[in-house]
């Protein structure tokens, strides 16, 4: 998951409001396919399942429990894929801008002009980044200068990235005979912040990966202490001499849901430390609480 954008070329979709609210739309219309489910196919499952406990009424259905969690997961998917794959551009952006000025330098030492060093390495990397250095070139053919060019092909993007790279080049290229050795510089420049966020990366993916195994730990042994303990010592009810009444779909519920909660803020805090926002961490939240609400749905069909 962590190294797809090293393999894939991705399309780049700005985040509009529009296309927020759009996202959110088809979000809430996919979260309620499950409940019109409930609704004719287990309404009766549900009603029979709510219990009072203590003043706050919990459904201890894990089927019911389950496709509200299946709703949830569909109405955060379409915003979470959109934003991720975002996020990989983003990243596949800051991997090849090293190379980008790399590519420039070296196709201006051959003697190439700037339109036809662009465009050398447009055709070279491809992806969005080549559609932008081509886009300038063309431009630029059209009569536009460069720096107005390069501003005008990367301002659809709005990534500092993308701003600053177009920034460096039209500086280096109104100074004339340096524009080589600014691009060099930049290169280096940029290749060592790359390697600086390989090393953060490196280092956080232990931690990152901590948090799924901790979430499947969670899963473990609330099963473990429901099926070995709480279930067991519920059908002892009646027995003289044993325990009070116990409803094991009580304790049942009071886990799942306790399971989601740190399933949902956990793929948050992996998104907050991989790309630095929350919302980042919307797609490891759906994986998390699948894990809960598959393991489960599994152990209530299994295990029961």
């Amino acid at each position: 998951m962590w190294e797809i954008s090293r393999c894939i070329r991705l399309p780049f979709i700005e985040m509009s409001l529009q296309r927020k609210v759009l996202l959110v739309a088809i979000g809430a219309l996919l979260s309620a396919i499950p409940f019109v489910y409930l609704v004719f196919f287990l309404r009766g499952e549900l009603l029979e399942s709510i219990r009072n406990v203590g003043g706050v009424y919990v459904v201890t259905s894990v089927k019911v429990n389950v496709l509200w969690t299946i709703s949830l997961v569909l109405a955060m998917l379409p915003y979470a894929v959109v934003d991720y794959f975002i996020d990989l551009f983003i990243d596949r952006v800051h991997r090849e801008l090293p190379e980008i000025f790399k590519g420039l330098a070296e196709a201006l030492r051959s003697g190439l002009t700037i339109a036809e060093s662009l465009r050398h390495v447009a055709e070279t990397y491809g992806g969005e980044i080549g559609k932008i250095l081509k886009n300038a070139v063309v431009l630029i053919e059209l009569g536009l200068p460069l720096p107005q060019a390069l501003e005008k092909s990367v301002s659809r993007f709005r990534l500092p990235a993308l701003e600053r790279a177009a920034s460096i080049i039209s500086t280096a290229y109104e100074s004339s005979g340096r524009l080589i050795d600014v691009l060099e510089s930049s290169s280096q420049i940029f290749g060592a912040l790359r390697a600086y966020e390989d090393e953060r990366l490196t280092a956080l993916r232990p931690h990152m990966m901590t948090i799924y195994v901790s979430t499947i730990l969670y899963v473990v042994l609330a099963l473990t202490i429901l099926y070995v303990f709480v279930i067991p010592l519920s059908k002892l009810q009646g027995i003289p001499g044993a325990m009070g009444k116990i409803d094991p779909g009580v304790y049942t519920a009071i886990m799942y849901f306790a399971g989601i909660i740190v399933a949902f803020f956990g793929g948050m805090l992996v998104g907050k430390m991989r790309y630095g926002k929350a919302s980042a961490g919307l797609i490891h939240s759906a994986a998390q609480m699948s894990i809960v609400a598959f393991s489960f749905y599994m152990a209530e069909m299994f295990l029961r």
